[in-house]
């Protein structure tokens, strides 16, 4: 968590301390399938399991997903603060202002977690062995985003969580450990006290998912996400501006069924007839995560 590395900084070391201290820790892992990378979730489930009694870990879905996932990745605290972005919790993802693509003493990026993934995959293993060659290979510097929010915001994440983690412990016909969110009326959000000052404050945040039968056991599946796109990309009056490690989109075709594209054409469409002052930018890696050979 912390470079240099520091003992009892990492993640599972850091969730064990905080449960001997009476902290409840409950994570829900990704039953990911073994088709092209090998992350053993069973494993990290079996491993973090055997920390403590208050940590509780499960994978879901029971059934291994091959074409879909919500791609959630948050932290929730005390359903007070919530860490919500694009970071795996995992080797490799660390990275700091400096996007150092070397580190020859492993001082910085230990083991595994120096790796390129052009050249290597991302299956789990030892820690201290290394996927590639440190000497020859430089590493792939990370770039990603995240973001915090607190209050009301932090309370939804947490909602989603509760929701999700419930579902799959009905899933396994296991009700020993089922959540309820904090009441709103004996304990509302408070501001993390945490937080640096120069943050942004009374911010108008709005918490965005998509779910459905398998993930969450509802009968109509959530789009917001999705709707969210859309609307943004019609009422935008500038310019759009897309970051993504991928962009599987159409306009017609049926599959994907998502049509983020189609609505791109439309604002482009509109602005080009109507003459308007009108950019769309759109980031892609050139190699999003796959071997260059």
């Amino acid at each position: 968590m912390k470079r240099p590395i520091e003992k009892n900084m990492r993640l599972d070391r850091l969730l064990r301390n905080i449960a001997r201290e009476g902290v409840k820790v409950y994570l829900l892992i990704w039953n990911a399938p073994n088709v092209g990378v090998s992350l053993h979730s069973k494993y990290v489930v079996d491993y973090m399991n055997t920390l403590h009694s208050n940590i509780t870990a499960l994978s879901h879905p029971g059934i291994t997903p091959f074409a879909w996932s919500h791609h959630q990745k948050f932290v929730v605290i005390d359903d007070e603060v919530a860490f919500i972005g694009g970071i795996d919790l995992c080797y490799t993802r660390y990275d700091d202002k400096h996007y150092r693509i070397t580190d020859p003493t492993g001082i910085y990026f230990p083991g595994r977690d120096y790796s390129n993934l052009n050249y290597s995959g991302e299956d789990n293993g030892p820690t201290k062995l290394e996927t590639i060659d440190r000497k020859k290979t430089p590493r792939l510097p990370w770039h990603d985003v995240h973001s915090v929010v607190d209050g009301m915001a932090a309370y939804d994440a947490a909602t989603n969580f509760i929701q999700r983690w419930n579902h799959a412990m009905a899933s396994e016909n296991n009700r020993k450990a089922f959540l309820m969110p904090v009441s709103l009326d004996t304990q509302p959000p408070q501001v993390y006290e945490g937080f640096s000052k120069k943050l942004y404050s009374n911010c108008e945040v709005q918490i965005l998912r998509s779910s459905c039968m398998w993930s969450c056991g509802i009968q109509l599946p959530e789009q917001s996400i999705y709707k969210a796109y859309l609307g943004a990309i019609k009422s935008a009056k500038h310019f759009i501006y897309i970051e993504n490690q991928y962009f599987i989109t159409t306009i017609s075709r049926m599959r994907p069924k998502n049509r983020i594209l189609n609505a791109l054409y439309e604002r482009l469409h509109k602005a080009i007839k109507e003459k308007e002052k009108f950019r769309v930018v759109v980031v892609l890696p050139v190699y999003p995560a796959r071997s260059l050979d």
